[in-house]
């Protein structure tokens, strides 16, 4: 017996058509009957539950509210689900897992894919009756009328659950950013961003931290609108002044996934991961005294505006024997939710799930937080070198790379021939191993290996300091890598020597490890391998002695795991010494100074090297700008009270990201008034492209090479030089619909104008032409926040083979010129297609200095003739 479906919804939207339609023409009536003839036939095709049980967790997107009411918005919803369903309203409001009702219009709901697929359908259909209606209501209401609009809830999209990773005290003064030096940074006028409100995405809080103190803190703002909401050994006494909301979603996880007995987690915005309380702390940490890891690093612990308020939206969570699961539907509701509390800029430490043919739903939620004035900074992820990585790199986004800054934990390691090698650890206990059998896993078991994900458990390793290389290609793969380690030390073997390449700062807190990188590793594994021959005098043996800490001081912050399992942060890269083998017993030499790390920070693992043509982004896939990302120290979840642990080192553009954030904290308080990308255009502009003593910055690839705008955007953000820029490359909304979203295809064609942008003029502080050809101008437009009769004068460094010319070459401001436009014109001499080539335009005025980067790759199509 087949079943009989109410159809309640169809009915109202007839009736509405009835009504509206009722002095319209019989041809536009014809239209729309049979557009809804087609919606009730596709109804009764659809499954029921029972026939079809294959149903997914899918985000149905409906763009900008057509109310300002959430009730009303709320409604629309039901009615749209109601009619794909098939139910009633009260049955569809039983089936939405979440409404986004503040900033933007959409709900999360598990439908089966032919019902999604009719949702996306329905939109189409929806947006083209619409439209039809809106130009009869035009046509017949006359021009004094034309502005009425007929405003029905439309789907824009229908977007599949997915699930996003995370991309995980020195810093500030590294940067510029210093007490000892308060008079020359914004910290006094900005009051270390005392009235802003930063919103943190991430793993939650854990609330008793010091850095999360309220001492000394005023009122919390009255425009705030935010919650406390309670759970699990969380309730509303935990938040303060500092923490003034903590939110928690979790219903884009599957239930039953998340098991409070299998791994560590909290049903509340509390912080079992970890993650969340580093990177909050990092961007507005409150100052914390006499801070260090077990005496590394000690100093004054700090976020970037230690005053501003901090509201935490939880939307990651632990699963048992997985990564943590941050899913786009939790994502989506956490942007949402900060955009209804009233947060000044948001920070998100994760992924985005770059794609050159896809726009993530997040970045698109994150337009409207922009569109409310919110600044948006996010992690540009933690998967370079490789080619087409970065995350989040839409036009609306601060996205961050990371850098090291001038910190380390030298580590000797002596061999038996006197030669020594130094390498990086954070071990600070015994001083060192004493002299033992050195070798790989393969020389003390019967697998024949190198390699740490190979190893297995064998009591034969006890005692034994092994060497083993781990590849870093790819999370699995650093995860075998730890179990591999885990599984020696299990074994009783008294230190490990781990070449990874890129390097990074492991948290070897428990026993003595040390991280080299590949070209060490291979030294040592040389020396093993001439001293196991017939001839040698003896086997290969070494000291592994305790690390010590390269800086005294510490203000900042980024955090780490404990044990084995840091190694999966990736994004560190520890400067290896350069080392000279012993040999026939000579004394080998060592050049390593601290001075040497601070004239060469190198960019770690989380820069992208890009050299696609365009993608997503008008200036190219690269990441905006880089900060401090590598062997940060701030907050972290101790496991028992007054732990050691309760700060901790971390790795990663998800420390990146908020030292970026607490920058834009200081600049919101300094120009309340700039929009978000003009807060962009003055963290790019002032950026630096040499290290602090003026020596160039260099990538962690190999070969290792000059890092380009690829790697770290404009360069790495100085916060003193930010704050009075000079110039700024503002823009609207109007831009990123105009010359952005419809270039790409992501706009129907009728909300974009008629004579269609060149995304090449959106007014990003960068040019990049991935295909230039003969030659292409580009138009930008600046405006002066400097003093106000002010005239900047143009340089430009050519990219190699490229002639740039500019127009004009001055431009002059006064009390009534504030705003002006330039173009650049690009031609290429080069014969052949090749790489990128880079140069800049900078303006200058004596005092300030705005430059962008110029990245121009030439795309020559070659003749070809039929010779036979």
């Amino acid at each position: 017996m087949n079943r009989v479906r109410p159809y309640p919804p169809l009915f109202s939207i007839l009736m509405y058509f009835h009504i509206q339609m009722g002095k319209y023409s019989p041809v536009t009536l014809f239209a729309q009957c049979i557009l809804l003839f087609l919606l009730t036939s596709y109804q009764q095709h659809l499954p029921t539950a029972s026939e079809n049980t294959a149903s997914k967790m899918y985000i149905v997107y409906m763009g900008e509210r057509k109310h300002s009411d959430p009730s009303l918005v709320v409604d629309s919803h039901h009615n749209v689900l109601a009619t794909v369903l098939g139910t009633s309203k009260e049955t569809a409001a039983d089936s939405i897992i979440y409404h986004y009702k503040h900033g933007f219009s959409g709900f999360a709901t598990r439908l089966t894919d032919s019902q999604a697929k009719m949702m996306a359908e329905i939109g189409a259909w929806l947006e083209l009756i619409e439209l039809q209606l809106q130009l009869q209501l035009n046509s017949s209401m006359g021009t004094h009328d034309s502005n009425r609009a007929i405003e029905m809830p439309g789907v824009v999209d229908v977007i599949p659950k997915m699930v996003h990773k995370l991309h995980t005290t020195r810093s500030w003064d590294y940067l510029g950013l210093s007490f000892s030096h308060a008079t020359n940074n914004p910290y006094p006028k900005s009051n270390m961003g005392d009235g802003i409100i930063v919103g943190v995405i991430d793993t939650g809080i854990w609330p008793e931290s010091k850095s999360f103190s309220d001492q000394g803190l005023g009122p919390i703002p009255s425009r705030w609108k935010g919650a406390c909401v309670g759970g699990d050994q969380f309730n509303s006494t935990h938040c303060n002044r500092k923490l003034i909301g903590a939110r928690w979603h979790n219903k884009g996880v599957e239930e039953g996934a998340i098991n409070t007995t299998a791994a560590m987690e909290y049903f509340s915005p509390r912080d079992a991961v970890r993650h969340g309380t580093h990177t909050a702390s990092i961007a507005v940490g409150s100052l914390v005294h006499d801070v260090s890891f077990k005496g590394l690093a000690l100093g004054t612990a700090r976020g970037g505006a230690p005053r501003a308020r901090l509201a935490v939206y939880r939307a990651c969570w632990n699963l048992p024997g997985g990564p943590v699961a941050c899913t786009n539907v939790d994502v989506l509701k956490a942007v949402e939710e900060a955009i209804h509390d009233g947060v000044d800029v948001l920070s998100l430490s994760l992924g985005g799930l770059a794609s050159p043919f896809m726009l993530p739903i997040i970045d698109i939620g994150l337009l409207h937080a922009v569109a409310k004035g919110i600044t948006v900074v996010c992690a540009a992820g933690n998967d370079g070198p490789r080619l087409h990585t970065v995350d989040h790199i839409v036009p609306w986004i601060i996205s961050v790379a990371a850098s090291t800054m001038d910190r380390s934990s030298p580590s000797p390691i002596m061999l038996g021939n006197n030669g020594t090698i130094v390498g990086q650890s954070t071990f600070t206990g015994d001083k060192e191993t004493g002299f033992r059998d050195l070798g790989c896993p393969g020389d003390f078991t019967d697998t024949p290996t190198c390699n740490c994900e190979d190893i297995v458990p064998d009591s034969r390793m006890k005692g034994k300091v092994v060497l083993c290389f781990a590849s870093a290609s790819s999370d699995g793969d650093i995860n075998k890598a730890i179990q591999g380690v885990g599984n020696f030390k299990s074994s009783g073997g008294v230190g490990a020597i781990i070449a990874i390449y890129p390097t990074l700062l492991t948290n070897c807190y428990n026993w003595q490890c040390i991280i080299v990188d590949y070209d060490l590793g291979t030294q040592i594994f040389s020396y093993t391998l001439s001293s196991r021959t017939e001839t040698a005098a003896q086997s290969p043996f070494a000291v592994v002695f305790r690390g010590d800490d390269g800086q005294s001081t510490m203000e900042g912050g980024s955090n780490g795991d404990d044990g084995d399992e840091a190694l999966s942060t990736r994004g560190g890269s520890c400067v290896a010494a350069p080392v000279f083998l012993g040999d026939d017993g000579k004394e080998a030499t060592i050049v390593l100074t601290d001075q040497k790390r601070e004239q060469q920070p190198f960019l770690t693992q989380a820069t992208m090297m890009i050299t696609e043509s365009f993608s997503h982004a008008g200036d190219g896939r690269q990441p905006d700008v880089a900060a401090s990302g590598v062997n940060v120290l701030a907050a972290y979840v101790p496991k028992e009270e007054k732990s050691y642990e309760s700060f901790a080192f971390d790795s990663g553009t998800s420390m990146a990201c908020p030292i970026v954030s607490g920058i834009v904290a200081l600049l919101k308080v300094l120009h309340p008034s700039w929009s978000p990308p003009a807060i962009r255009s003055a963290l790019a502009t002032t950026a630096s492209t040499t290290d602090p003593s003026g020596e160039p910055i260099f990538t962690v690839e190999e070969p290792q090479m000059v890092a380009n705008p690829f790697h770290f955007g404009s360069g790495i953000v100085n916060p003193n030089r930010a704050a009075d820029p000079g110039l700024i490359y503002d823009m609207g909304m109007a831009d990123y619909v105009d010359h952005y979203l419809c270039s790409i295809g992501s706009m129907d064609s009728a909300d974009c104008p008629s004579k269609k942008h060149s995304m090449l003029n959106l007014n990003l502080p960068s040019i990049t032409i991935p295909n230039l050809r003969g030659s292409v101008t580009v138009s930008r437009t600046v405006t002066n926040v400097g003093p106000v009769d002010s005239t900047y004068v143009a340089s430009i460094e050519h990219p190699l083979g490229v002639k740039v010319g500019l127009m004009p070459l001055k431009l002059a401001f006064n009390s009534t010129v504030k705003t002006l436009s330039f173009t650049v014109t690009l031609s290429s001499n080069h014969k052949g297609i090749g790489g990128y080539y880079f140069g800049r335009l900078s303006w200058s005025d004596g005092i300030h200095k705005v430059t962008i980067p110029i990245s121009v790759k030439t795309e020559i199509i070659p003749s070809y003739t039929d010779r036979f």
